[in-house]
């Protein structure tokens, strides 16, 4: 059932991801040509919950869908960086908000198989206290709030929270609990 893959070239290189094109055969050896991928580093997002069982989210605009979107804090996992120690990063630089608990990875997977080459990887983090201001990176303008768990499970319901990879992770984090 596994393609083998034949030659690859980078056609598109950026900071942010690459676009590759390969060829591919077949078990039945039909030949695909100019098959594209988009290889990008893996990613993080963290649900970080308070100490009164509130959800820290963040808001900010996303111009792939070009809406304002609800989101987990987040980010790209850094060349030779531990994935916990990004999500840890990735929650302080973009919340303020910090834990002295381990965290729990919940969720790893992918928000489109077919084309994409990273995993996207969910952790839970519990007892977050607000200790910093944000350090937001100069394309980051994003707002902090907190919600129950009820009420992100409305967020899911109403289609105001669609990040796939981390409604995933709140699922299986919280279930049915509301």
């Amino acid at each position: 059932m596994r393609w083998d893959k034949g030659e690859t070239k980078k056609i598109y290189d950026t900071p942010w991801f690459k676009l590759n094109v390969s060829n591919y055969e077949m078990p039945d050896k039909t030949l695909i040509e100019s098959f594209h991928t988009i290889e990008y580093k893996e990613w993080v997002h963290i649900i970080p919950l308070t100490k009164n069982n509130q959800i820290v989210m963040i808001q900010q605009y996303r111009p792939g869908i070009d809406k304002v979107c609800y989101e987990f804090p987040g980010g790209i996992v850094e060349d030779n960086e531990d994935i916990k120690e990004s999500a840890k990063r990735e929650l302080l630089e973009e919340t303020g908000y910090s834990s002295n608990h381990n965290l729990e990875l919940i969720y790893s997977g992918t928000g489109n198989p077919a084309m994409n080459t990273n995993m996207n990887h969910g952790f839970l983090i519990k007892d977050c206290i607000k200790c910093h201001n944000q350090n937001l990176d100069i394309s980051e303008d994003i707002k902090v709030y907190e919600f129950s768990i009820y009420e992100v499970h409305e967020m899911i319901k109403k289609n105001e929270f669609i990040y796939s990879t981390q409604v995933a992770t709140f699922l299986m984090a919280f279930g049915n609990q509301k």
